[in-house]
Protein backbone atom coordinates (compact mmCIF):
# COMPACT_ATOMS: atom_id res chain seq x y z
CA UNK A 1 0.00 0.00 0.00
CA UNK A 2 1.14 3.73 -0.61
CA UNK A 3 2.49 5.72 2.39
CA UNK A 4 0.75 8.62 3.17
CA UNK A 5 2.68 11.44 4.43
CA UNK A 6 0.43 13.83 3.67
CA UNK A 7 -2.87 15.04 3.21
CA UNK A 8 -4.23 18.25 0.54
CA UNK A 9 -7.94 19.12 1.65
CA UNK A 10 -10.55 20.85 -0.45
CA UNK A 11 -9.69 24.28 0.33
CA UNK A 12 -6.02 23.76 -0.72
CA UNK A 13 -4.54 23.15 3.29
CA UNK A 14 -1.99 20.90 3.45
CA UNK A 15 -1.25 18.81 6.61
CA UNK A 16 1.88 16.40 7.31
CA UNK A 17 0.71 12.87 8.94
CA UNK A 18 3.60 11.93 11.28
CA UNK A 19 1.52 9.14 13.27
CA UNK A 20 2.15 5.64 11.65
CA UNK A 21 -1.19 4.79 13.24
CA UNK A 22 -2.87 7.44 11.59
CA UNK A 23 -1.60 7.26 8.24
CA UNK A 24 -2.84 3.62 8.03
CA UNK A 25 -6.20 4.33 9.29
CA UNK A 26 -6.29 6.64 6.23
CA UNK A 27 -5.57 4.09 3.96
CA UNK A 28 -8.12 1.99 5.17
CA UNK A 29 -10.78 4.53 5.08
CA UNK A 30 -10.11 5.60 1.39
CA UNK A 31 -10.14 1.65 0.79
CA UNK A 32 -13.70 1.41 2.23
CA UNK A 33 -14.93 4.73 0.06
CA UNK A 34 -14.43 3.09 -2.85
CA UNK A 35 -18.49 2.42 -4.81
CA UNK A 36 -19.23 5.19 -2.19
CA UNK A 37 -21.76 8.40 -3.60
CA UNK A 38 -19.98 9.78 -5.79
CA UNK A 39 -21.15 13.48 -7.01
CA UNK A 40 -21.56 13.60 -10.63
CA UNK A 41 -23.23 17.52 -10.65
CA UNK A 42 -26.18 19.54 -11.60
CA UNK A 43 -28.84 18.03 -14.24
CA UNK A 44 -31.26 20.24 -16.38
CA UNK A 45 -32.76 16.54 -17.02
CA UNK A 46 -37.02 16.92 -15.27
CA UNK A 47 -35.99 14.54 -12.58
CA UNK A 48 -38.67 13.12 -10.06
CA UNK A 49 -37.88 11.31 -7.23
CA UNK A 50 -37.89 7.33 -7.54
CA UNK A 51 -38.21 7.71 -11.23
CA UNK A 52 -35.02 5.87 -14.00
CA UNK A 53 -34.33 8.78 -15.58
CA UNK A 54 -31.26 8.19 -18.36
CA UNK A 55 -29.91 9.45 -19.87
CA UNK A 56 -29.45 12.66 -18.02
CA UNK A 57 -27.74 16.80 -18.93
CA UNK A 58 -24.32 17.62 -16.80
CA UNK A 59 -23.28 20.48 -18.25
CA UNK A 60 -24.82 20.63 -21.46
CA UNK A 61 -23.45 16.75 -21.96
CA UNK A 62 -25.25 13.71 -21.74
CA UNK A 63 -24.65 11.55 -19.18
CA UNK A 64 -26.23 8.12 -18.01
CA UNK A 65 -26.44 7.71 -14.79
CA UNK A 66 -25.45 4.48 -12.94
CA UNK A 67 -25.71 2.94 -8.67
CA UNK A 68 -23.64 5.27 -6.50
CA UNK A 69 -24.07 8.94 -8.33
CA UNK A 70 -25.54 11.49 -6.80
CA UNK A 71 -26.90 14.70 -8.97
CA UNK A 72 -28.82 17.64 -8.17
CA UNK A 73 -31.83 18.69 -9.85
CA UNK A 74 -33.40 22.43 -9.10
CA UNK A 75 -33.10 22.29 -5.17
CA UNK A 76 -33.62 18.28 -5.46
CA UNK A 77 -30.76 15.89 -4.23
CA UNK A 78 -31.22 11.91 -6.43
CA UNK A 79 -29.02 9.31 -5.72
Amino acid sequence: MADISQITLPSGSTYLIKDATARQQIIELTGQLTGAIHFKGLTSSVITDGATTNPITIDNKSYTAVAGDLVIYGNMEYI
